[in-house]
C-alpha cells in the first residue's frame, strides 16, 4: 500500500503538521520517500525525484541552489542538466547543451556575475581549419573561458587531444580555461561556482592592485613635427600611452609600461620628458598585425581597445625603428 501526502513546506505550520504525520506512518511500519524538492526554499511547481540514489548524488546541488536563490526556469533547467546522459554521441550533446544553458542561467542570477558571462562566443582564433574557435562560456573583461565536456570525451583519444589543444591556443591568447565535466555541473555544483568565483575574485584583485599611473604634458619635438609633413599625422606618444594604459587590463594585453617624470634640463621650455620602460602593449598588436590579422579580428578579441589604438601602435613601432641606428653588414 503507498499514501501519498502533501504539504506546502514553506508555511513552518504545514511543515511541522507534515514532519509529525511522517513519525506516524513510521510507527506503524510504513517507510517514507521523500522527493528532494521537500526542502523550504525549492520552487514547489519542480518536482524532484525521490530516487534515494538521485537525493544522495544531487542533494548537495539543490541546496546550493537554494542558498543562492532559485526561481522556477532555474529549477527547471536543473532538472534537464540533472537526467542520466545517454551514451550516443546525440543524447550527450542534447545533454551538454542543457548543462551549459542551466551553468549560463546560474551564473546569469548570482550577484557576483549577474551579466558578465555569454553563451557559445565564437573567438577570432583559428582552430582545427577553421577561422574561429568556440567556448562554451566566456567572460570577456576577465578573460575566463569556461567549458564542458561529456564522458565520452575522456574515452576518446582524438576528442582529449582536440580539447587539449584548444586550452593551449586559448592560454596563449591570455584566456584563463576552466574545464569540467558536464555532469559535475549537476552533481557538483558547489565545487563548480567556488571554482569560477575564485577566479574572478583573484583577477578583481590582481586590478585592485594596479598601480595609478601619472602623465604629465610633452610637447611635440620639432624632427617629430617635420616628420610628420604630408599626409602622415604625427606620432602621438603621450596619446598612445595613455590609452594603452586606460585599456590594457581589460583588453587583457597587460602592458607593464611604467612612467618616471624627468626634469629636461636641455628643453629650453623647461618642460618635462615621459620615457616609457616598457613597449609590450605596442609589441602585442604589432605582432598580431605580423601574423596576420585585420585589425577588425584585434578589435573582436580585445573589444576594449579602438582602430586608433591599432594605428598608434605601429605609428609607435615605426618611431621607435627610426629612432634607432641599425647595424649593418659589412661591405653594406
Amino acid at each position: 500500500m503507498r499514501i501519498y501526502d502533501y504539504a506546502d513546506l514553506n508555511v513552518p505550520m504545514l511543515a511541522r503538521m507534515f514532519d509529525r504525520r511522517c513519525r506516524g506512518y513510521e510507527v506503524i511500519g510504513y517507510t517514507i520517500l521523500l522527493p528532494a524538492s521537500a526542502i523550504p526554499g525549492w520552487p514547489a511547481d519542480v518536482v524532484l525525484p525521490s530516487d534515494p540514489v538521485w537525493k544522495r548524488d544531487y542533494s548537495g546541488s539543490v541546496r546550493r541552489l537554494i542558498r543562492d536563490g532559485v526561481d522556477t526556469p532555474l529549477a527547471s533547467l536543473f532538472m534537464h542538466a540533472a537526467r542520466p546522459m545517454h551514451e550516443d554521441a546525440k543524447g550527450a550533446g542534447r545533454a551538454r547543451s542543457a548543462t551549459e544553458a542551466f551553468l549560463y542561467r546560474r551564473l546569469d542570477t548570482l550577484k557576483e556575475t549577474n551579466g558578465r558571462f555569454r553563451l557559445n562566443v565564437a573567438l577570432p582564433i583559428p582552430f582545427d581549419g577553421f577561422g574561429t574557435l568556440e567556448v562554451d562560456l566566456l567572460c570577456a573583461d576577465a578573460r575566463l573561458a569556461i567549458e564542458l565536456d561529456g564522458g565520452q570525451h575522456l574515452a576518446d583519444p582524438v576528442a582529449y587531444r582536440r580539447d587539449r589543444r584548444k586550452d593551449q591556443l586559448l592560454q596563449e591568447n591570455g584566456y584563463f580555461v576552466l574545464r569540467f565535466l558536464a555532469e559535475d555541473v549537476g552533481k557538483e555544483l558547489d565545487a563548480v561556482l567556488d571554482a569560477v568565483l575564485r577566479v574572478l575574485a583573484r583577477h578583481r584583485q590582481a586590478a585592485a592592485k594596479a598601480e595609478p599611473l601619472k602623465f604629465v604634458s610633452r610637447a611635440v619635438n620639432e624632427s617629430s613635427t617635420a616628420a610628420a609633413s604630408g599626409t602622415r599625422r604625427p606620432f602621438d606618444e603621450r596619446s598612445f600611452a595613455e590609452r594603452s594604459f586606460r585599456r590594457s587590463w581589460a583588453s587583457g594585453l597587460h602592458c607593464q609600461h611604467r612612467v618616471q617624470e624627468d626634469h629636461d634640463e636641455s628643453a629650453p621650455d623647461g618642460g618635462s620628458s615621459v620615457s616609457s620602460r616598457s613597449s609590450d602593449s605596442s609589441a602585442t598588436v604589432v605582432a598580431l598585425v605580423a601574423e596576420g590579422q585585420t585589425t577588425e579580428a584585434i578589435l573582436t578579441q580585445y573589444p576594449d581597445l579602438e582602430a586608433d589604438d591599432v594605428r598608434e601602435a605601429l605609428l609607435f613601432a615605426a618611431e621607435a625603428v627610426r629612432e634607432r641606428a641599425l647595424p649593418l653588414a659589412a661591405g653594406e
